[in-house]
C-alpha cells in the first residue's frame, strides 16, 4: 500500500490546519507528500510520530526490532 494513501487523511488535516501543528510536523508532511520511496516515507512518518508524542518513535523501533528478531 502506498504510504501516502495510508496517511492521506492525516496529511490533508496537516495541510488544511497547518497552524494547529508544530512546524516540524508540517515540514515532514510536505516531505512525505513529495517522496516516492516507501522506506523513506516510513522513516519520515516515524520521525513525525515523535513530534506528535515524544518517545513514540522509540517504542516503534523497539517493536520492529523485536519482531525482526522473532
Amino acid at each position: 500500500m502506498n504510504g501516502r494513501l495510508a496517511m492521506a487523511e492525516f496529511l490533508q488535516s496537516v495541510r488544511t490546519n497547518a497552524a494547529d501543528y508544530d512546524e516540524v510536523v508540517v515540514y515532514l508532511a510536505d516531505l512525505i507528500e513529495q517522496e516516492r520511496d516507501i522506506q523513506a516515507i516510513f522513516h519520515l512518518a516515524l520521525l513525525m510520530t515523535d513530534c506528535i508524542k515524544p518517545g513514540l518513535k522509540d517504542g516503534y523501533i523497539r517493536f520492529f526490532q523485536a519482531a525482526a528478531a522473532a
